[in-house]
C-alpha cells in the first residue's frame, strides 16, 4: 500500500501543468486567434513552456513528423503558475489566407522540471530546462470538404497483409479501427478486419493527401483467402 500511495502521488504530481481544451480550430480567417488555458492543478508552484509544432507527416512506425513552424504563433511561451493559477496562452494564425488543405500543429504545453517553491511570484522561467510532463493540444486549421479514406493492397505475403490508406480529403481524420471498417474482400466473400488482426495499427491522424502503410495479421480470419482489394469505411456515430 506504501508503494501505492507514492506511486499515485507521483503521477499527481506529474500531472500538474495541464491544457485545455484539447483540440481548437480557426475556420474563418476573420477569427484567426484562439485561446488555450495552461493551469496548475498542484498546491505548489509549477514552471511551463508552451511551444507550437506543425504536423507534416508520420514515420512508418506512425509516429507524428513535427517541424518548427512561423505560420503559427504562441504567446506567452514560458511563465510561472501560482498553485491552482490557470493562465490564457493566444495562439495567432500568421497567414492573410487559410488554406485549402487543412493544416494540423500540435500545441505543447510542457511541466519543467524546477524548484519553485522558494521563489517569489514573477520569477522567471530560464531556458533549456528540462521538462518532466508533456499536455498535447489539437490545432485545425482550414480545410475545405471532409476526409476520403481509402484503401489499397500494397503486398501480399503468406502470414501477412500490407495495406495502405491514403486521404484525398480537404480534412485530416484519424483512422483507427475504433473509428473506421476495414474489410477485406476474397474470394471466398467479405471479411471484416478484426481488432487482432489489426493490432500492429495502432491508427493515424491521416493529414489531407497523406498516405500511411501498415500491417495486417492473415493468420486471423484471412488464411488461406485470396485478398482482392480492401475497403475502408467510416463508422456511424
Amino acid at each position: 500500500m506504501k508503494y501505492l500511495i507514492t506511486g499515485l502521488f507521483l503521477i499527481q504530481s506529474l500531472l500538474a501543468v495541464q491544457l485545455s481544451p484539447m483540440t481548437n480550430e480557426i475556420n474563418t480567417i476573420k477569427k484567426r486567434n484562439v485561446t488555450y488555458i495552461v493551469k496548475n492543478s498542484d498546491a505548489d508552484m509549477a514552471a511551463a513552456e508552451c511551444k507550437i509544432l506543425k504536423v507534416v507527416g508520420h514515420e512508418k512506425s506512425g509516429k507524428e513528423i513535427r517541424e518548427e513552424t512561423d505560420e503559427v504563433v504562441l504567446y506567452p511561451t514560458q511563465f510561472v503558475l501560482q498553485p491552482k493559477e490557470a493562465k490564457g496562452i493566444r495562439v495567432n494564425y500568421t497567414k492573410s489566407v487559410l488554406p485549402k488543405k487543412e493544416q494540423v500543429y500540435r500545441v505543447l504545453a510542457n511541466q519543467l522540471a524546477l524548484n519553485l517553491k522558494e521563489k517569489p511570484k514573477g520569477t522567471k522561467v530560464k531556458a533549456g530546462m528540462k521538462f518532466i510532463f508533456s499536455y498535447e493540444g489539437l490545432l485545425f486549421v482550414g480545410g475545405e470538404g471532409e476526409p476520403q479514406v481509402h484503401a489499397n493492397i500494397a503486398g501480399d505475403q503468406k502470414d501477412r497483409l500490407m495495406v495502405t490508406i491514403h486521404n484525398s480529403g480537404g480534412k485530416s481524420s484519424f483512422v483507427h479501427p475504433e473509428h473506421y471498417i476495414f474489410t477485406a474482400v476474397t474470394d471466398k466473400g467479405p471479411v471484416h478486419l478484426s481488432k487482432e488482426a489489426l493490432a500492429k495499427f495502432s491508427g493515424v491522424r491521416l493529414l489531407p493527401d497523406e498516405s500511411f502503410t501498415f500491417t495486417v495479421d492473415k493468420r486471423f480470419a484471412l488464411k488461406d483467402r485470396v485478398v482482392r482489394s480492401i475497403t475502408v469505411q467510416k463508422r456511424e456515430k
